[in-house]
């Protein structure tokens, strides 16, 4: 599994959450199936906080969007 940049999107955390149960079917032992499971458990929960904070996230952007255009 391979993470490039900090996740932001909800898409993209439920396609790791995806892959976490792919390697989880995949498994050779109970506990790393087990480790993913809980690791695709983990992904869906942050997508789910993601979306629910969608609106306070787009305010602080647009807030230091504005900070930058003014200290230019």
């Amino acid at each position: 599994m391979k993470v490039e940049a900090m996740i932001g999107d909800p898409s993209q955390c439920r396609e790791q959450a995806a892959e976490c149960v792919r390697l989880a079917n995949e498994g050779t032992t109970q506990q790393g199936r087990d480790d993913f499971v809980e690791l695709a458990k983990v992904w869906l929960s942050l997508a789910a906080q993601l979306e629910s904070n969608k609106p306070l996230l787009d305010a602080l952007g647009d807030a230091q969007k504005a900070v930058t255009r003014r200290a230019a």
